[in-house]
């Protein structure tokens, strides 16, 4: 959203964890707060969130330019810390990539590269990324 450039293979050797959501979805709202505990507390150990926004593919597809004030209003309000990508088409369907078809959905990537766990919760976060940090 700011510009800068992300590669995802840039955090090789951290737990990443990768966030689809949407501005217009309540739980994804419900969710910012206890993500931004968990990447506090674990974020000396190596984890990291990265956000996809699936604003522009609502209703078969909206303009960017339409759609970003939405997006930018959402991370204002919420205080949303780490990088967030808008999900796009060809190479960057992200989301199609990791098959996710409905939201709130998310992908935790280990160290290795490799999907460890996926739709992490509230309930499971603590002791899924105790297991994916190696603490």
């Amino acid at each position: 959203l700011d510009g800068k450039a992300f590669n995802l293979a840039d955090e090789k050797g951290k737990v990443v964890l990768v966030v689809f959501w949407a501005s217009w979805c309540l739980p994804n709202a419900a969710q910012v707060e206890w993500l931004a505990q968990a990447q506090e507390a674990n974020r000396e150990r190596g984890f990291r969130i990265v956000g996809i926004n699936l604003d522009a593919a609502q209703d078969g597809g909206q303009k960017l330019e339409t759609v970003m004030p939405n997006i930018r209003r959402f991370v204002l309000d919420h205080n949303v810390r780490w990088p967030n990508l808008v999900n796009g088409s060809g190479d960057h369907d992200y989301a199609k990539a990791y098959g996710i078809a409905d939201i709130p959905a998310n992908v935790l990537i280990g160290r290795d590269g490799t999907v460890v766990q996926v739709d992490l919760s509230r309930r499971n976060i603590g002791a899924v990324l105790t297991r994916a940090l190696g603490q």
